[in-house]
């Protein structure tokens, strides 16, 4: 089983497919992560070589990683909005 950014990936799947089981990749993402590698959308995890897995890596963390800070930010938005309205419920 390849590991990537934290994630084992599943080994029969083809990895286009499989990089999409790592936080915060989709299909889209996905593709033009293996096109910025040069891997084959088309190997299954199973066939990749060690190569291919450190190119991989290097991509998706050149990228700003798995997940990246948006969502970290969108969680912040959230709970600060939270609190304003705690606020002016207690306000009122």
């Amino acid at each position: 089983m390849a590991r990537i950014a934290g994630v084992d990936l599943p080994r029969t799947k083809r990895i286009e497919i499989g990089l999409t089981y790592i936080y915060g990749i989709g299909r889209v993402r996905s593709n033009n992560i293996l096109k910025d590698a040069g891997v084959s959308p088309d190997i299954r995890i199973k066939d990749l070589s060690e190569d291919d897995v450190r190119k991989i890596s290097r991509v998706i963390e050149e990228q700003g990683g798995a997940s990246g800070p948006a969502p970290m930010r969108a969680r912040a938005r959230v709970r600060a909005r939270a609190r304003s309205r705690r606020r002016r419920r207690s306000e009122g």
